[in-house]
């Protein structure tokens, strides 16, 4: 799954320190889920969001619709 692996690749490159455990905990469900559950992973870090950011680049360049990413606050 190339969401999965763009995760994997760029946490410990974007900001390794810093992103909160909240934020990789919702990525690693949203991941496990299938990437379909809709998860509510909201980036709260400086770290966070450099990743979210990085995240959505990706998901975009491989052709997914930036609505696809788990990110979103309630």
């Amino acid at each position: 799954m190339r969401y999965e692996r763009a995760f994997r690749q760029l946490l410990p490159s974007v900001a390794p320190k810093g992103v909160t455990d909240s934020f990789i905990k919702g990525n690693e469900s949203f991941i496990a889920a299938g990437c379909s559950d809709g998860a509510d992973v909201c980036p709260k870090s400086p770290a966070d969001f450099e990743l979210a950011n990085a995240l959505t680049i990706a998901a975009m360049n491989f052709g997914t619709a930036s609505t696809f990413l788990p990110f979103v606050c309630r």
